[in-house]
């Protein structure tokens, strides 16, 4: 059984803080911006100054951008067995997708793989873009190298 004070005696002691926000909309979570709204509160944006040559610095850059609002990208890491990049997305309205996702990275190869980052199949990329189908919910890996 769980209890504030069993199995840790002093869990939940003292001052706990936290954030909340109250977002009415009218229909269901997919007709809804509801998932937008709580990456903005919960992470918010903030700037970091720039270095290096200013002539090589581009006016916009994103290492990876969805053409689904609904499919968002969780991740980015280096791989686990090697030293691809890993891109880990999910949707989050609870609807099938297919969506072009645009890579800020040059590269030759891109896989379709399980959460253990197994390739299970190669996609192909057309002018830096790969097309993904994604059921309601689900998690995507995606391995490019």
């Amino acid at each position: 059984f769980k209890t504030p004070t069993s199995p840790n005696e002093i869990a939940d002691q003292g001052e706990i803080v936290f954030t909340y926000s109250l977002c009415p909309h009218a229909g269901t979570l997919a007709d809804s911006n509801i998932p937008a709204l709580a990456y903005d509160l919960n992470n918010p944006m903030f700037a970091v100054k720039a270095t290096g040559v200013n002539s090589l610095l581009p006016e916009e850059f994103s290492m990876v951008t969805s053409s689904a609002e609904n499919l968002l990208c969780e991740v980015i890491k280096e791989a686990e067995d090697s030293d691809a990049t890993i891109l880990r997305f999910y949707e989050s309205k609870n609807m099938k997708t297919t969506a072009e996702i645009t890579l800020g990275m040059q590269a030759e190869h891109c896989y379709l793989c399980d959460l253990m980052e197994n390739e299970l199949e190669e996609l192909p990329i057309v002018k830096g873009k790969v097309t993904v189908n994604a059921h309601g919910f689900e998690i995507l890996t995606l391995k490019v190298k």
